[in-house]
Order: structure tokens, then sequence, then C-alpha cells
């Protein structure tokens, strides 16, 4: 995803990935073995909602200090 999705509650499935820039304004949950990130570039992931993480999940995140540039997902943990 990239951009806004409004509304709605959004799933990650085992073995799927959310992946993209912007803001999601539902609740989000990431189920066992389901991954989170940011793209495939630098940028911000926000969940305007709770952010559930069930089990073991794969959070794909980049920094580099020499721009000092990164990647941030943001949420209201549950």
């Amino acid at each position: 995803m990239n951009g806004l999705l409004e509304s709605g509650m959004v799933t990650v499935a085992a073995n799927a990935t959310l992946e993209g820039q912007g803001r999601i304004n539902g609740a989000v949950t990431v189920q066992t073995q389901g991954t989170i990130a940011t793209g495939k570039s630098f940028g911000t992931l926000t969940v305007s909602n709770t952010l559930t993480l069930d089990g073991t999940n794969a959070m794909k995140i980049s920094k580099t200090i020499w721009r000092q540039r990164h990647d941030l997902i943001t949420g209201i943990p549950r």
C-alpha cells in the first residue's frame, strides 16, 4: 500500500506481507509469521490505530548512518 487507507481493519496472514508507505487509519493485526515493512526505499508506515503483532513476526527496516536516513513503523500497541 502507498498513500492512505481510510478505514477497515487490516489483517496480515502467515507468510503474507504488508508493505508500503503512508497511513492506515484502521487497526492492523500481523499474525504469526506475517511481515510488516516500509517498502522498497526509506519511508514511514503509520498505523493511526492499534498495531497488534501476534506470535513471531518479521519487520523489514533499513537505515544508513551516512545520510541519517531510516525507516519508521508507528502504531498504538495493543
